[in-house]
Parts: structure tokens; sequence; C-alpha cells
């Protein structure tokens, strides 16, 4: 964030030497920046937008210890994932230049897909709970613990489904523009999550 008001910061000290030297006129400089403090502005809001998700995913992970065992004959893998929220930031639609009838088609696909998510949240949530009980205290029950383990896998295969075809929903109520703004979006973001883990 300080990198946002230090960016911000070098670019209106450029536009005021600009005016200053007589390159650009005083509206021109008005304008200037009033625009990159909208940047500014959207950019922060982006951060702190993506920094809450990032708080709620992390509150909701299992933080799961790591042992060595000394046997790695046949070992199982539980995997975590961060969903977010499943809601529209108010600066994300600013940014992709929503009108309010795409903001509310927006809002009712992703509500709609949250009460579709949710059964089949629970039976991970449950499955992973079977899959802990299975291998507490050196049990084994090989046939269970395959047993739980592909259901855990299919459900996890549904939901990875199930999220792309939201996307490609949400698309579809995009025009070609916001379409490439919210790819530019998704590739912009990706290095400052993986930063941010």
């Amino acid at each position: 964030m300080a990198a946002i008001a230090q960016q911000f910061s070098f670019k209106l000290q450029a536009m005021v030497q600009g005016v200053q030297s007589g390159k650009l006129s005083r509206e021109q400089g008005e304008q200037f920046t009033g625009e990159q403090y909208q940047i500014a502005r959207m950019q922060f809001e982006l951060l702190s937008a993506l920094h809450q998700m990032l708080q709620q995913d992390l509150a909701r992970a299992t933080v799961v210890r790591y042992e060595p065992s000394p046997s790695a004959e046949r070992e199982i893998v539980m995997v975590a994932l961060p969903f977010s929220s499943l809601k529209l930031s108010p600066s994300l639609a600013e940014y992709l230049e929503l009108s309010p009838e795409q903001v509310n088609d927006i809002q009712q696909l992703m509500a709609d897909e949250r009460r579709n998510l949710e059964p089949l949240m629970i039976q991970m949530r449950a499955t992973k709970m079977k899959l802990l009980a299975a291998t507490a205290g050196g049990q084994r029950n090989e046939r269970e613990i395959k047993t739980l383990a592909d259901a855990q896998a299919a459900m996890l295969t549904r939901l990875i489904l199930a999220n792309s075809r939201m996307q490609g929903r949400l698309y579809k109520l995009l025009s070609r523009e916001q379409q490439k703004k919210l790819d530019a979006f998704k590739q912009s973001t990706e290095p400052s999550l993986r930063a941010v883990e």
C-alpha cells in the first residue's frame, strides 16, 4: 500500500512540474491528477479487498501441524482449499465499469452459486472429519480410508467444475472489454497473492 502512495506521489510531482514548466495546462494537470487519484484509490481498495478475502480464507482454513512419521508406506494427503466468499467487491465493479443491471445479475449468480455449493461444502467438511477420525490414534482401515479419499476427490472435482461453469456464466454477463479487464485483473493479482502466501 505504501508503494501505491509513493507511486501516486511521484506521478503527482511530475504533473506539478509539467504544469509549472508549461508542458501541461492547469486544466490538464487537474484532469490527470484526478485520474491518477482514482487509479490509486481503486488499487488501494483492491488490495484492501484482497487482504480481507485472504483473512477470511485463512480464518476458514484448517491448520494441520506436520509431523513426519517413521513409516512412509501409505500416507494420506489432505488438501485444504481456501475459497473466496463469492461476493462482488465494489471496487472491482467500479474497475470493470459494471452497469447496475450487471451488478445485480452477478450478485444473483454468486448468491445462487453459494446456495448450490453449500451442501457440497458441508459434505466435504464431513468427509474430512471422517478421514481424520479414520486415521486417529494410529488406526488404519485401508478400505475405509480409500473410500473416503475417493469421495473427497470426487467432491473436489465437482467443486472445480462448478467454479468453472460459474466463471463461464459470469463472463457471458460482461462485455468483451470488461472480460479483458477482468483477465488483466486476475493476472495482476495472482503474483501478489503468491507473495502473501
